[in-house]
């Protein structure tokens, strides 16, 4: 009998110390996982950032290229504006199956990926 009740003190300290291992489990695999998630925001904000600059200029290129085709120091950026303007309208037509869905479907494997 005496064994028993000398052995209850040294389960309740296992099962504590195995309560605190599995928190301590769990919060690293909460870091891990948020730490994936903000170094995958990170890189496609720069990304993002160098192919708006990359857009930007080539537009710019594009619009100085046209004036001077056309002979005019305005058209050219018309065009441009114009093209983009289709494109914009494009996107907003078709955006739940361009953007929405796919970001969402992102999310969820990302999410789901252990």
């Amino acid at each position: 009998m005496e064994n028993n009740t000398a052995s209850i003190p040294n389960i309740l300290i296992k099962t504590e110390k195995l309560t605190n291992i599995t928190v301590e489990l769990y919060q690293l695999k909460m870091l891990k996982a948020g730490s994936r998630h903000l170094a995958n925001i990170v890189s496609r904000l720069i990304i993002s950032t160098f192919i708006f600059l990359l857009i930007l200029f080539a537009s710019i290129g594009a619009a100085l290229y046209l004036n001077n085709t056309f002979n005019s120091n305005y058209l050219g950026f018309f065009f441009v504006a114009g093209a983009y303007f289709l494109l914009a309208l494009i996107l907003i037509l078709l955006r739940h199956s361009i953007i929405t869905r796919p970001i969402q479907n992102s999310i969820i494997r990302r999410t789901l990926k252990r």
